[in-house]
């Protein structure tokens, strides 16, 4: 391939994961002479590559660096799978989208890229706009002139980790490799050198393990996608308007990671204050769109982990599970004037307020009568005994609707007029509408509890069965490479009972200071404590016959 002017050489490398290396050339194809400006390539190129085993090996090109074609071959004799890859008269999206994401192994992707100046500044702005980094990607950048590394970084976001050769003279290359410093802005550091025809040196590697990079996070701060909502992440605004962490499960949480990560993080509220979805044309809302339009690092704050989220942001691995339950009115108390009745099974079918029931209790009770009289002259005592202790019992133990304890019972008590429902509000609000509404609220049972032990006396009912179990995560931007380092921290969180632990102190704390608030009324009279029935017990005194 041949050409004057100013002149870029790329080639794209391809294994399990991908890195790309750039060669800028703005010198004419005689400046070092033919044959030694491809005597130069072929080596600096090996020379960067030489750690790396079994990978495949992409090359882009637009024509401008002389007779690519050997530069392909010295490629192929090395790597059994080379693709070439053409950017006339300007880049294919299409074929970037293919070699970006076509993996057939679970190594990385190196990929070297040779074209022109302004086709290279094209291609990564073109990654950037489509979202096509990948943690399984490396950009490896060769250039001609010295200040490339002042340059280059504003074409780049943290995703892409790249490498840079920058020539300083006709055989000296110094070597960077890119990083993002405490302002998270991506910047260049020397990592070696390379001296035509010599071996070269790095002090470290040019593209270091990932989870290890971010092991520090050297001082950075980290914009947090948080909303308002105890016991997970609460957020006070201090008098100058600035929103600032509380307390809460996922405080805990951060700080702990940016402890042992080494960064700190500033709060930012989305303007719906919500968690966020993918919605039908496509924008994304919450806290899940500050973090997947870019405008936060992360996003934490019992963040459920599903489908569609994850089709706009990267989760960490899961650090809190919770499940699904009901809450509804305490189940009320039955009407004690027929309690004569409650020992015939029979009659506890049916519904005393309606007139059929009131006509056909009637009829009950003049068989009662007779069959009383009855029992007295055959039995004597026995049958009063017996009847005479179970009628006690239910006059001594209150009896109750039968509670809303799973979805069945949810269905069953459409009949009473029980409304199942879920709303977007806070929970504070979800928890009174049950108390003044005859609803049943579906929603984390985490949160409806807490929540139940934090506003309500009485009057709520907290269901024993549980169902549809969610998993929560640390949302991050698409292919942000310090999600490994995330979940593995978390993952020792979890392991350790950290959360669970934070979880129980804070429902402790709760039950603290609302213990004076939920005390029953006076002489024994039955009351509803967290969501259950407190009763006087039956003693042998009431099951005796007088």
């Amino acid at each position: 391939m041949s050409g004057d002017g100013n002149q870029i050489t790329v080639v794209i490398v391809g294994s399990q994961k991908f890195m790309v290396l750039v060669i800028f050339r703005y010198e004419t194809c005689t400046l070092l002479g033919y044959d030694m400006e491809v005597g130069l390539l072929v080596p600096l190129v090996l020379f960067l590559l030489q750690p790396l085993q079994h990978i495949e090996v992409v090359i882009i090109h637009d024509y401008t660096l002389p007779d690519v074609n050997k530069l392909v071959e010295s490629f192929s004799e090395r790597w059994a799978a080379t693709t070439l890859l053409t950017a006339t008269p300007a880049p294919d999206l299409s074929q970037l989208l293919v070699a970006l994401t076509s993996f057939h192994t679970n190594d990385l992707r190196y990929m070297v890229l040779l074209c022109s100046a302004n086709t290279t500044w094209t291609i990564f702005d073109m990654v950037s706009r489509h979202n096509l980094e990948s943690r399984r990607v490396r950009w490896l950048v060769v250039a001609n002139e010295p200040n490339v590394a002042d340059t280059l970084p504003h074409w780049l976001r943290e995703e892409s980790m790249v490498g840079l050769a920058a020539r300083v003279r006709s055989d000296l290359y110094n070597i960077y490799s890119s990083y993002v410093d405490h302002k998270n802005q991506v910047r260049f550091h020397k990592v070696g050198s390379w001296r035509g025809q010599s071996t070269g040196s790095l002090s470290r590697p040019l593209f270091p393990d990932i989870v290890n990079l971010y092991r520090n996070f050297k001082g950075r701060q980290l914009v947090t996608a948080v909303v308002d909502y105890w016991p997970f992440f609460e957020v006070k605004t201090l008098d100058n308007g600035t929103a600032v962490a509380g307390k809460g499960i996922d405080v805990n949480t951060i700080n702990t990671l940016g402890y042992y990560l080494n960064f700190t993080y500033r709060v930012r509220v989305p303007d719906d204050k919500q968690w966020g979805t993918v919605q039908e044309d496509g924008t994304v809302t919450g806290m899940v769109g500050e973090v997947a339009a870019r405008r936060a690092n992360l996003a934490i704050n019992e963040i459920t982990i599903t489908a569609s989220r994850e089709t706009v942001v990267d989760f960490s691995s899961p650090y809190f599970f919770a499940t699904t339950s009901i809450v509804s009115r305490a189940p009320a108390e039955k009407n004690r004037s027929l309690a004569v009745f409650y020992p015939f099974s029979s009659l506890n079918h049916h519904h005393p307020g309606k007139p059929v029931a009131r006509v056909f209790l009637a009829t009950q009770t003049v068989i009662f009568l007779l069959v009383r009289l009855l029992c007295h002259l055959i039995w004597k005592y026995s049958v009063v005994a017996v009847y005479s202790g179970t009628l006690t019992s239910y006059l001594i133990k209150p009896s109750f609707d039968k509670p809303v304890d799973s979805l069945e019972d949810l269905l069953a008590a459409r009949e009473r007029g029980v409304v199942a429902v879920v709303t977007r509000g806070t929970s504070t609000e979800r928890m009174f509408k049950v108390t003044e509404k005859n609803t049943a609220r579906i929603g984390s049972r985490v949160g409806l509890e807490i929540y139940s032990i934090m506003y309500l006396v009485e009057g709520y009912h907290l269901a024993i069965n549980t169902f549809y179990p969610q998993s929560y995560g640390v949302a991050c931007p698409p292919n942000a490479p310090y999600v490994a380092t995330l979940s593995l921290m978390l993952d020792r969180m979890v392991q350790a009972g950290l959360v669970d632990k934070w979880y129980r102190d804070e429902v402790t704390l709760l039950k603290q200071r609302s213990g004076q608030r939920r005390k029953s009324g006076q002489n024994g009279a039955s009351r509803v404590e967290q969501g259950r029935v407190a009763v006087k017990p039956l003693a042998l005194d009431h099951v005796q016959v007088k």
